[in-house]
């Protein structure tokens, strides 16, 4: 066994090895490799990225480093629905983090061995792993709104089952439906991204729509002055449920901008 210094030592070193190895094999645009998303045809009217280097008629030659960004800050601003993308994750990553920061005490808070309590916590995360494949796998092939509002209505069902504290079932069953569903928000997030504002656009608006993310360390307060103030983590899953549903109202209100290319 070895203690939290020299296990942070270890994922720190293996993050560093594989720093070189995504430099090398990671690329840009499906376009660098002589492929098309989806795997379809070239479009000589789609505002695609190309290799730096090629001409995209009306647009200028870009050179090595250069990304074109039709979605410029000042436009997103001023757009309803970069807000709502922002506010509707940074309110479910709220929830996400609020719950899973407290996870284990709240397993022994009703009840649990400090081992079952470990084992239970760690099985939702292995839930919400599986999670980020299948949901992402999902907005792939169906509606993306419509998948994530599912998600996130599995996430309040999930939550609702958390409450239920003197029911063994609905605690066990607790930690598939939450932890599926929270796992698929990271994955969705950057899905919603592109769908809204474009691939093209994709790096820019998502730098922007990421720094919504830094409201979720208000789960860590709401966790904690829940306990601190009741005894109980109860009043954080209300809070929580009710950000959730203030973020599916939100999502569901989403539309992909109609002409994506003309902003700049």
């Amino acid at each position: 066994q070895v203690g939290i210094n020299q296990t942070a030592l270890y994922i720190g070193i293996l993050m560093m090895a594989f720093g070189p190895l995504a430099w090398l094999i990671l690329r840009d645009w499906p376009e660098e490799l002589g492929l098309m998303p989806e795997g379809g045809a070239p479009d000589p009217s789609s505002p695609v990225q190309p290799p730096p280097g090629t001409q995209i008629p009306g647009l200028p030659i870009l050179r090595p480093g250069q990304v074109a960004l039709y979605w410029s800050q000042e436009k997103l601003m001023r757009t309803g629905a970069f807000w709502k993308l922002g506010i509707s994750f940074a309110l479910l990553m709220i929830g996400t983090v609020g719950v899973m920061s407290q996870l284990k005490p709240r397993f022994t808070d009703i009840g649990f061995g400090e081992m079952t309590a470990m084992t239970m916590m760690a099985a939702t995360a292995l839930a919400g792993t599986a999670g980020k494949y299948i949901w992402g796998s999902l907005c792939d092939r169906f509606d993306t709104r419509r998948v994530i509002g599912i998600m996130t209505l599995a996430n309040i069902f999930g939550l609702a089952l958390a409450l239920c504290k003197n029911s063994a079932a609905a605690v066990f069953l607790f930690i598939p439906v939450f932890g599926f569903s929270m796992g698929g928000l990271m994955s969705a997030f950057p899905i919603m991204v592109a769908e809204l504002f474009g691939r093209e656009s994709f790096p820019a608006v998502l730098r922007l729509a990421s720094l919504f993310l830094m409201l979720q360390l208000f789960g860590y307060v709401i966790a904690g002055q829940s306990f601190d103030r009741t005894g109980s983590y109860d009043a954080a899953y209300l809070v929580f449920i009710l950000f959730d549903s203030l973020a599916a109202v939100l999502l569901l209100t989403l539309k992909p901008s109609v002409d994506r290319s003309s902003h700049a």
